[in-house]
């Protein structure tokens, strides 16, 4: 039987220097290769195998293997022919077609803008639908494609956060941050910032997380005007207060934050600071009111109430 001692045996024996042949050698010149072609046999050691091992040996070597495998295991066969297939005519008429005729690369064109708004339009009608996976692909597949605006971009990176895929998440809403900057749009660019700096907190980066909230204040403070988005830059805050142990002053900041929430008609920011009240509540020791409070809560929640990554928090 074969092994591979044998045929390391049968390279050592081709390529040693007391071969009285010698390695084979390739010709150098272009035309001596043409005029003197060195052919191949397949050389198969028999050794009552059904498939037996097939080595590619030149004429020059083949002396060697009887010395060094026996005869009875050695027996030369021709190197079959393989004929070129040839493609068929209609193959180049195909694309001699698709190159030169303008009319169908202005409809590829086409194709593609329809192919992207339609992956868009899906993106958008999965995401209401909650099917994120698709909504994830069917967006990317858009964006891929062409430039998006904000919105579509925070649809993007919900679906991502929502398959747990949390840079995907933080790189669509830097983008929607940026995008939303651009158009004059602050507060809603503050609320991307504030997400982000979420998302950079309990992922344990704590200090990028900071920088992000910072960024929101001074943005909302150049920008002077009232909006929800102050009652979002206090989630920060009374999560460092409750997690120094300072329950009481936790929960006035929660409390504050709700009523920004419930000014402006917001429920994500009132479902989230309602339950930190109740959390801070039942760390003071009033366990029942905490309690309630929290009940209510989540009596008045429903899915189309909040977004997506509020109420799978």
């Amino acid at each position: 039987m074969t092994t591979r001692r044998d045929c390391r045996a049968v390279s050592l024996a081709i390529n040693s220097p007391n071969n009285r042949n010698g390695p084979s050698k390739q010709p150098t010149d272009r035309h001596e290769r043409r005029l003197r072609p060195t052919p191949r046999r397949n050389l198969f050691l028999d050794d009552g195998l059904r498939d037996p091992v097939t080595l590619q040996l030149r004429f020059q070597s083949s002396d060697i293997l009887p010395q060094l495998l026996g005869p009875d295991r050695i027996r030369l066969v021709p190197k079959p022919v393989v004929q070129e297939r040839k493609a068929p005519l209609f193959f180049f008429n195909f694309f001699r077609a698709q190159s030169v005729s303008p009319t169908r690369c202005a409809q590829r064109v086409d194709n593609r803008l329809v192919g992207t708004d339609a992956d868009l339009a899906r993106g958008r009608a999965c995401y209401a639908a909650e099917a994120w996976l698709e909504a994830f692909e069917c967006l990317s597949a858009a964006d891929g494609a062409t430039s998006m605006g904000p919105d579509d971009l925070e649809l993007l990176a919900r679906s991502a956060y929502m398959l747990g895929r949390d840079d995907e998440y933080v790189a669509g809403l830097e983008r929607a941050h940026a995008m939303w900057l651009k158009a004059g749009d602050v507060p809603r660019a503050v609320r991307c910032a504030v997400w982000i700096g979420h998302s950079m907190l309990f992922r344990g980066h704590g200090t990028r997380a900071s920088g992000w909230f910072s960024l929101g204040e001074r943005l909302l403070k150049a920008d002077g005007r009232d909006c929800v988005e102050r009652g979002y830059l206090l989630i920060p805050v009374w999560l460092s207060q409750m997690g120094g142990g300072d329950w009481q002053s936790g929960h006035a900041t929660a409390s504050e934050a709700a009523e920004v929430g419930e000014r402006f008609g917001d429920a994500d920011l009132v479902w989230l600071a309602r339950d930190e009240q109740g959390r801070a509540l039942v760390n003071l020791g009033r366990v029942r009111e905490g309690l309630r409070l929290v009940d209510e809560t989540l009596a008045r929640s429903t899915r189309r109430t909040h977004s997506p990554t509020v109420h799978s928090a």
